[in-house]
């Protein structure tokens, strides 16, 4: 039932390691991470989360920069989640992969700037409390973006640009288990 108040002792461990370049030119980060939880009387409420990523810069003149990253999680969805079924007898677990890319050049009064984003997200099924599959594939889905911005730097108070953005999600399931197609474009 909803109105049933559950408690427990949770134990939990984080932790997170950064490293960054401190050359002249160019510049290199990378990071990894986790959250790790120990339930005392509901261990299937247990999770490991970790992530890492990396990002990198190139300085190709002094004008000109081509960013690139990368990154990877291994997360779950908090019960609290809207996407979280309440029938799971413990919750979600997703992976992300991430990778984006940017190249921008200021000359004079003018900058401008290109960029793309991909993303993929995988969630895993889960057993309802009765022992039943609950499928999470159709949750499944790509992330694609482009975008670009054209900036007059003329004046220090007023900048105006213009913008445009580009973006695509496309689920692997065509409809989900609700007969929905939930893939769109956008502008």
């Amino acid at each position: 039932r909803h109105d049933d108040e559950l408690s427990d002792n949770i134990y939990g461990l984080s932790g997170r390691l950064d490293l960054e370049s401190n050359w002249t030119r160019h510049s290199l980060t990378a990071g990894f991470g986790f959250d790790s939880a120990r339930y005392a009387r509901y261990s299937s409420e247990d999770y490991d989360d970790y992530w890492l990523s990396t990002e990198g810069q190139l300085d190709l003149t002094a004008n000109t920069r081509l960013l690139l990253g990368a990154g990877y999680s291994r997360e779950h969805e908090v019960r609290s989640s809207p996407y979280q079924l309440f029938s799971a007898d413990q919750p979600t677990v997703f992976s992300q992969t991430d990778t984006h890319a940017l190249l921008s050049h200021s000359e004079g009064d003018f900058a401008w700037r290109l960029g793309a984003t991909y993303t993929f997200l995988d969630f895993d099924d889960n057993e309802s409390r009765e022992g039943l599959t609950l499928n999470n594939d159709d949750r499944d889905r790509t992330l694609l973006g482009l975008g670009g911005r054209l900036t007059y730097r003329g004046n220090g108070a007023i900048q105006p640009f213009i913008q445009f953005a580009l973006d695509k999600r496309d689920y692997e399931s065509r409809l989900d288990d609700y007969g929905y197609d939930r893939s769109s474009k956008g502008y």
